[in-house]
Formats: C-alpha cells, structure tokens, sequence
C-alpha cells in the first residue's frame, strides 16, 4: 500500500512538472511563455541570449529593439532554385506582461522589397511575401522565408503587371508582385518587414524603408 501511494505521489509530481514546461521556459530566474510546438526541433529552448529578451520594455524602447534584432540579425541563404530570409528572433513582452517569444505573440511576417534596375512609369516593382511566423532551430532567429524564384520566373515568363502565387507544397505563403514590368528584376532590396497576428487584430510591430536605412549601413537585397 506505501508503495502504490509513494508511486502515485511520483507520477503526480512528474505531471505536474511537464505541465510547468508546456506552460514555460526558464532561464536565469525568469520564464517566458511558449507554446510546446514550436519547441519541438528546437535543440536547446533555453539558449535565447540574454540580450534579445525586450520583455522588460514597452511601447516605443519595446518597438525600437524588436525592430532592430529584425534587422540586424537578417541574413540570406541561397539554396539552388530559391533564396531564404532569415530575421533576428527575439523575447518580447507578452499577455499578462510576461516575456514571449516573438512568433508566437505574433504568428505572420510580411516582407516587402523593390525590385532594381528595372521600372515602368516611374514605379519600382514591389514583391511582397506574407508567411508562417517561426522559431527556427536556433531559437535566437526565425524560421528561412523561402522565395522559389526560378519556379515564379518560369510560371511567369513574361511578367503580367500584377501576380500572385501560392504553392501547397509551401503552407500559408503567399506572394504577390506589383508594377511588374516585361522584364524580371535580378535583385530585389528589403524594404518593409512586418511582424503580426491574423488572429488578433492590431498586434502588430513594423519597419519602414527610411527606418531600416537608419538601422544598417548597406540596404539588405536579395538575387534571383
């Protein structure tokens, strides 16, 4: 009989410590909210630097980090027939106050960029690509936003003014050009990024093309 109880009071205690990881993550004393999902193929969930947690901020120092780690931590990936984005994450402050990952309070990321060297009517071509927001495998950036240039380039040879193009083997991505001209442009500058959630309206954090200039010296482009 000790037995049994002895075990159910282990089994209790185990559940009730994998509920407190479902509910969050800790380090260095502090928790932040996460939804376990996103942790899966996270190999380490406590190894977000210390620097990128904002969740003490609010308001315009909260949107001036947030925007910056953006930035700053962007980076473009070349894979064969596609290019890959790639945005700082960081910690921002969440429901009830407490810290949360970035793509989790906000769950989409638009990326906007004009196109060079090519215009018509005195208007550049603009690509604007709405994606998944996602905690990549390093929790301190977020998941590669993919562009399948060479597929987009050979379904539209001839460029109509206006596309738009989604793909099922690329879930919840959406692309859309305007102004497009008979020509396809070859690089492509960075010039909006947009962090929000579809499921809450008004949550959301952007950047505009003067902001970025004034956050990096060299404008961020992308090639096809």
């Amino acid at each position: 009989m000790k037995r049994n109880h002895a075990s159910g009071i282990f089994v209790f205690a185990v559940a009730v410590c994998l509920g407190t990881v479902a509910a969050g993550v800790a380090w260095n004393g502090k928790i932040f909210v996460s939804n376990s999902k996103y942790l899966e193929n996270v190999r380490n969930p406590a190894a977000i630097r210390n620097a990128f947690d904002y969740s003490q901020f609010e308001g315009e120092p909260l949107k001036i980090r947030s925007l910056k780690r953006l930035i700053t931590g962007a980076q473009v990936v070349a894979h064969q027939s596609q290019v890959g984005i790639e945005l700082g994450h960081f910690v921002t402050k969440g429901e009830g106050g407490r810290g949360q990952l970035a793509c989790e309070f906000y769950n989409r990321v638009s990326l906007q960029f004009e196109g060079e060297g090519v215009f018509e009517f005195g208007e550049k071509p603009v690509m604007t690509v709405e994606a998944p927001c996602q905690v990549s495998s390093d929790i301190n950036r977020i998941e590669t936003i993919w562009i399948p240039h060479v597929r987009l380039m050979t379904e539209n040879r001839e460029p109509a003014r206006t596309i738009e193009a989604t793909y099922q083997d690329m879930a919840q991505v959406h692309f859309k050009f305007d102004h497009m001209t008979s020509v396809w442009p070859r690089e492509w500058t960075l010039v909006s990024v947009r962090l929000y959630s579809d499921l809450s309206p008004g949550r959301e954090v952007s950047i505009s093309k003067t902001e970025i200039a004034s956050i990096v010296d060299d404008p961020f482009t992308i090639k096809f």
